[in-house]
């Protein structure tokens, strides 16, 4: 992983962060559980949206978000028991989110020892006292052409000087806009562009320069674009609400604007952790590596087996020597499982491994220096600031208190669950599958039913057709299968034989109104018991979908009977009103 992908993790890592930092005001709070944990409405809000359950639950706003919380209250109290029962203590279960839980202690090691020697108290109230005024000014835009020549670059600066020059002579702006601006969008406002604020020129150059100016001066910028001939028509004070409220935010913001000079100091850091001329390469224990590397897949399944085969039998090869240490291929398996993971490629090299291995030595040290300062502390807890980790840890409790407990699908197991479960999961309602060709007017598909008659396949009436399935109960109730459609056609199409077509067949569409078809029965199953001779691969697959929500519902309510939980559903109701 180069250091530029290092770079956009930690990026995304600390967005996710400030995502995840919700106000816990008493009015905010939506839910409680266990003990001190507590549910936000701009948590449930996000993990509303995140999951769609505006969509799914459309007839109902309320019932959407209180579906939402119950997931949420789920995995909360699936994060508290996770911690309460030790299993974060269980080496053998963590060692399958190693490399997640060093990503992260790297991310919180990055933000505290570089990130945050930038955002200092100093640094909060200086960009605070700049939050109350807004400069307002205007533009003449000058545009490069394509690819252009150095010498119709030095015309346009030239001509951007010489308009400066008419501003500068007390010529009206809005006037040499007309005249020279290149910007249509601005040009139809005289040149005008919104007010910069100091959140704008936090984030953008080329607002922190105008946001230095003052009023009535006229300065030339060069920008890939063009040339802008900018002049400050005002400089006003604007409100701003007191700094505790903005805090946050302006911690936030700052981390924006420092989040490069932060990655340029840490990545001249950690190149200078290990240089290249202290390394002594064995050349022939990376030939190896590259014939191993090169197998299909081979960091993804198979370079555990291979490379202990190979230390346990005695070929524990030196790969690298370095002033403070060496890695031989137990080393190399240790960093591969804990700290990055190299891809495997049919054009991998002996220099890909070599920066591969660098890489990894730096971030081990690094992970180390983390480790001494306590950070898994921080990141190996309930409370941890990741959101990836969270769903890491959650993840890991499913696997022990769920698909762990999953019995084995032995032959005897399998034969007794379906003796068990023959009447209510292995009986097949009466099922027909059917095309229909459906018009808006009975004249249309009375046409189309004729040009059938005469001859035309049902295949060939039409360019599309719509696909249709219904199913009948032991009790003759006809449903479409697997939709909440009203079963319309669904009596005639159990009526017909497999091939058999019959049409027009008039119905009514709840959104549509009357509508006309013309339908092909393609196919069609009689009820009756699926035997287990015929079905043995979904039996297995029922047998394990039936146990595995079994756990989950049993696990779900031991948990609620285990740990306090407390929902302010008027929170809910007055926020949701309130949005």
């Amino acid at each position: 992983m180069s250091i530029r992908n290092t770079a956009i993790l930690f990026t995304v890592a600390l967005l996710s962060l400030v995502l995840l930092t919700c106000e816990q005001e008493p009015g905010n709070i939506v839910a409680e559980v266990g003990n001190g944990y507590t549910i936000s409405f701009s948590e449930l809000q996000q993990y509303h949206s995140d999951g769609l359950f505006g969509k799914r639950y459309h007839h109902s706003e309320l019932r959407g978000y209180g579906e939402a919380l119950n997931e949420m209250i789920t995995k909360r109290l699936k994060l508290v028991d996770f911690f309460e029962s030790e299993l974060h203590e269980d080496s053998t279960l963590m060692q399958n989110i190693q490399r997640v839980i060093s990503e992260e202690l790297i991310v919180m090691y990055f933000e505290q020892q570089y990130l945050d020697k930038y955002i200092t108290e100093e640094a909060v109230n200086t960009y605070y006292e700049k939050l109350d005024k807004e400069v307002t000014y205007r533009q003449i835009v000058l545009k490069k052409p394509g690819k252009p020549s150095q010498q119709k670059i030095e015309s346009l600066r030239q001509k951007a000087k010489n308009i400066r020059q008419e501003v500068l002579q007390n010529k009206e702006f809005g006037e040499l806009v007309t005249k020279y601006s290149e910007d249509p969008e601005s040009a139809k406002k005289g040149g005008y562009k919104p007010a910069v604020t100091w959140n704008d020129a936090s984030t953008n150059s080329f607002y922190r320069k105008i946001f230095s100016m003052k009023p009535g001066m006229v300065r030339v910028f060069e920008r890939g674009s063009g040339f802008y001939i900018v002049k400050v028509e005002r400089v006003e004070a604007r409100k701003v609400q007191p700094l505790s409220q903005l805090r946050e935010k302006i911690v936030n913001n700052l981390e924006d604007v420092y989040m490069e000079d932060a990655l340029l100091d840490y990545d001249r850091d950690f190149k200078a952790l290990l240089t290249a001329d202290s390394l002594r390469w064995n050349e022939d224990a990376l030939a190896q590596l590259v014939e191993w590397s090169r197998q299909d897949r081979f960091y993804q399944e198979n370079y555990q087996d291979t490379l202990r085969k190979a230390f346990s039998g005695g070929r524990n090869f030196t790969i690298v020597t370095y002033p403070d240490g060496q890695v031989d291929l137990r080393e190399y398996l240790r960093l591969l499982n804990n700290v990055l993971l190299l891809e495997s490629t049919k054009t991998i090299t002996a220099q890909d491994i070599k920066d591969y291995i660098k890489e990894a030595i730096r971030t081990d040290i690094v992970l180390h220096k983390a480790r001494e300062l306590n950070l898994d502390e921080k990141v190996i807890t309930r409370d941890t600031p990741s959101k990836v980790l969270r769903d890491e840890f959650i993840g890991l409790y499913n696997r022990r208190k769920i698909y762990e407990q999953i019995p084995e699908a032995t032959e005897d197991a399998l034969r007794e669950f379906y003796q068990e479960h023959r009447d209510s999961l292995f009986y097949q309602q009466d099922k027909v599958n059917i095309y229909a060709i459906i018009r808006e007017s009975k004249q249309a598909a009375t046409d189309l039913w004729n040009t059938y008659e005469q001859g035309t396949s049902f295949e060939d009436l039409s360019r599309s057709w719509q696909v249709r399935t219904f199913v009948r109960n032991r009790n003759g109730e006809i449903q479409s299968f697997a939709s909440s459609r009203e079963p319309h056609l669904g009596k005639e199409a159990f009526r017909l034989k497999e091939g058999e077509i019959t049409g027009p067949i008039e119905f009514t569409d709840p959104d549509r109104g009357t509508q006309y078809a013309i339908i092909k029965c393609v196919k069609k199953r009689q009820a009756g018991y699926v035997e287990f001779s015929e079905t043995r691969d979904t039996i297995r697959e029922t047998f394990r979908e039936f146990h595995e929500r079994r756990l989950r519902d049993s696990l779900k309510r031991s948990l609620r009977e285990k740990y306090r939980i407390e929902v302010h559903r008027d929170v809910i109701r007055q926020k949701i009103a309130n949005t």
